[in-house]
């Protein structure tokens, strides 16, 4: 019974039973348990060897020729091929059968050589689909790779040949605007500055997209204070306006967090900077706290609100696509926040205000809470 079964794994995975001979430097490949298919000398079996595989197929054959004791398992490229010019490769896995322990017969002690290796017996597999499929799949990816380095490349180039004009209009108009006299002509100036900076922007915000997405910008954790890093950006995104209240909580005097500083503080400028454009009275209220060793930010504001159809395009919303009124800010947070493990949500009601919710998992080192007065 166990015979047949074997038989039978054999048969349906394409395996061989195999074995080498030192004595002989003979490889046997078995078709059946007790039918030698192919006998192969160690010349014949260099001269079936791929150039790739041939000085790991010496580097063996030596080793079993000076009997070393070990098992070895090791894959071979044949240098004859499928259809499709795909090569043949083939798993062998051999392990070392020793000289029986015999005694002597002149005086009953055991022979110096008991443990001396005569034979290696083993399996041989027809790995090739396996090894085709692979190498498939790595052309596959070189062409996919290839696609997005162009893709890359265009867009790098294209942002540098339309920001080199649009650098010259905003030069050229701010130094036209003090030569006007006229309310109208510095009006007209001061529309073309507002607009080209806004357009070096939104360039600065295309490239800086595409190198995320090209996974082109490195995280790098490192330990930080974050009571400081969530002020000083917090500081960094707020806009001149008056007319709204901006104020930040932070409930710990120490929270040193091993985080990408800049990459998170990135995402707290533009989400600030993106809640003062859109509120023009009431408040704007940023917080965050530390909890199941997670970093949990929420920034407030009682500004325009959302409409639900772009709430719910601006939370299923990926690097790839930036179709809502919001612009590149959304995305590139998002993005950010992914390849840091985190995410953002969104919640948001027109007219009433929005909530941007920004989670990221971390390990804290050191926390010390403020004191309740």
């Amino acid at each position: 019974m166990i015979v047949a079964d074997f038989r039978t794994i054999l048969q349906d995975g394409n395996i061989r039973m195999a074995t080498y001979s030192p004595d002989s430097h003979t490889l046997s490949i078995f078709k059946t348990i007790d039918h030698v298919q192919h006998s192969l000398t160690q010349t014949r079996c260099m001269t079936l060897v791929d150039e790739y595989s041939q000085n790991k197929a010496m580097h063996i054959l030596n080793d079993m020729d000076e009997r070393v004791d070990k098992e070895m398992r090791f894959d071979i490229r044949s240098s004859l091929a499928l259809h499709g010019n795909y090569p043949l490769h083939f798993m062998f896995s051999f392990i070392p059968i020793h000289e029986r322990e015999q005694q002597a017969a002149d005086n009953g002690q055991r022979t110096a050589d008991h443990r001396r290796v005569v034979e290696y017996f083993g399996l041989c597999q027809d790995i090739t689909d396996q090894k085709t499929t692979d190498y498939q799949l790595l052309q596959e990816a070189k062409k996919v790779q290839e696609v997005e380095n162009t893709k890359t490349s265009f867009i790098n180039n294209m942002v540098q040949e339309i920001r080199t004009p649009m650098d010259a209009i905003v030069e050229a108009a701010e130094q036209l605007c003090p030569r006007l006299d006229a309310d109208k002509n510095c009006t007209h100036c001061d529309v073309i500055l507002k607009h080209s900076t806004y357009l070096l922007h939104l360039i600065d915000n295309i490239l800086y997209l595409s190198r995320l997405e090209a996974h082109m910008i490195e995280v790098v954790k490192k330990p930080c204070d974050f009571v400081d890093t969530f002020t000083t950006y917090c500081v960094a995104g707020r806009l001149n306006n008056d007319s709204v209240t901006f104020t930040t909580e932070s409930p710990y005097d120490q929270l040193i967090l091993e985080i990408d500083a800049q990459k998170v503080g990135n995402v707290i400028e533009r989400v600030v900077e993106n809640a003062i454009q859109h509120t023009h009275h009431g408040f704007i209220r940023a917080r965050y706290d530390y909890i199941g060793r997670r970093l949990m930010i929420s920034i407030e504001d009682t500004g325009d609100g959302i409409p639900k159809e772009e709430l719910e395009q601006l939370n299923a919303q990926t690097a790839n696509d930036a179709r809502t009124s919001r612009g590149l800010g959304i995305p590139i947070c998002k993005e950010l926040l992914a390849q840091m493990g985190g995410h953002m949500e969104i919640n948001s009601e027109e007219g009433l205000g929005t909530t941007v919710w920004i989670t990221l998992p971390c390990q804290a080192t050191t926390i010390k809470r403020k004191k309740m007065v």
